[in-house]
């Protein structure tokens, strides 16, 4: 079972329709938009979903907006929801998008649209087609899982030690931070002790903004729902390494 298959199968109804309806920005994305974003900017929403991100975004003024997902029934019901008829929905792939090169002036990539990617070189490659189309001195907010959030957590804790005894078992030579999902359509997973796909990837801090240089973007920021918390955020991965994390791991970058 690949994530395609999931998303749009039994888990369409929560992404495409649940999350969309509630057209707003969570208090971390809030944050990040108003500190970095611009409203006359032409904005990109990579793995739009049911266009949740892109609602909200219309509702405080930006009017140039695009977005695109690599499920065609979850664009359908965007476009659906999108009355105003003026947000440029298109069915893609993260890893080949089909915009010009330096066409947006800021990107973001949220509810962990990269973690959803299953190999290192996928990533790797969406990484660099987001920074082909962003503008030189252009803005991009990533948001992706974060393992170190994990060890705050026994049972987190007690269930990655789980599942390197039931990998070992039974021969497999998954990395450690690519994890089966804990939870489906807002419901505990009993799959995951099967180790059964679908499987999100947990980035390290360090990691991900190594990822990020790599595809050519300059860090700005990084945080996690801590740092946000008191609109504080760090200037490089070691400043964030040194302080408490919890939740989502957040990289604001430029061009």
């Amino acid at each position: 079972m690949d994530n395609l298959t999931v998303f749009a199968g039994s888990d369409f109804d929560h992404w495409a329709h649940q999350q969309a309806a509630r057209g707003t920005l969570n208090s971390k994305e809030a944050f990040l938009v108003a500190r970095y974003f611009n409203a006359h900017g032409r904005t990109l929403d990579g793995g739009t979903g049911g266009g949740r991100v892109l609602f909200a975004l219309q509702k405080l003024g930006y009017t140039d907006l695009h977005g695109f997902d690599f499920v065609p029934a979850s664009i359908a019901a965007a476009r659906q929801r999108d009355t105003s008829g003026k947000i440029h929905f298109a069915v893609m792939d993260a890893t080949q998008v089909d915009y010009e090169s330096d066409f947006f002036a800021q990107v973001i990539y949220a509810e962990h649209m990269l973690c959803f990617l299953p190999e290192d070189a996928l990533r790797a490659k969406a990484l660099r087609e987001a920074h082909r189309v962003l503008k030189a001195g252009g803005v991009a907010i990533f948001t992706t899982l974060l393992f170190e959030s994990r060890q705050h957590s026994l049972s987190q804790r007690l269930f990655q030690q789980y599942l390197a005894l039931y990998r070992k078992i039974t021969g497999s030579t998954a990395s450690p931070q690519c994890l089966p999902w804990m939870k489906r359509g807002g419901r505990w997973n009993w799959a995951a002790l099967r180790d059964a796909p679908p499987y999100n990837y947990w980035y390290r801090i360090e990691e991900f903004s190594q990822d990020l240089a790599s595809a050519g973007f300059c860090v700005d920021a990084l945080g996690t729902d801590v740092q946000i918390k008191v609109q504080r955020l760090c200037p490089t991965a070691a400043a964030l390494a040194k302080e408490p994390v919890a939740g989502a791991l957040y990289a604001v970058c430029r061009k």
